[in-house]
């Protein structure tokens, strides 16, 4: 991933954040309006969200090194959005070519 495409990624949901505050837009407070917050950043089209056990899975078209890298970018800059949560929960980035095993993986909190 190269760093114009992170930077456009990070501004992106940083903007999104940004219009928590207003009118009509309030923070998520289970994990299926956290993947519709996620999706609505146009970082991806695909977000899975599991109770049972602690994951948020997106699918983001890039390779291992920069998910590893872009893991703890999102997660931070999701943080409030995951305040609620409860436990040990885990952001996990999915391969579109393989859905299977995550890329990279990081903690949400």
């Amino acid at each position: 991933m190269t760093n114009a495409t992170r930077l456009l990624v990070s501004l992106t949901l940083s903007a999104w954040l940004c219009a928590c505050g207003q009118s009509g837009t309030s923070a998520p407070n289970d994990t299926n309006k956290l993947c519709d917050a996620i999706i609505v950043t146009g970082l991806t089209k695909q977000c899975t969200a599991s109770d049972l056990s602690g994951t948020i899975g997106i699918v983001i078209d890039t390779h291992e090194e920069a998910a590893r890298n872009l893991c703890p970018d999102i997660a931070n800059k999701i943080k409030a959005l995951t305040a609620d949560l409860t436990g040990n929960w885990r952001l996990q980035i999915f391969s579109p070519l393989r859905e299977d095993k995550p890329l990279a993986y990081c903690a949400l909190h």
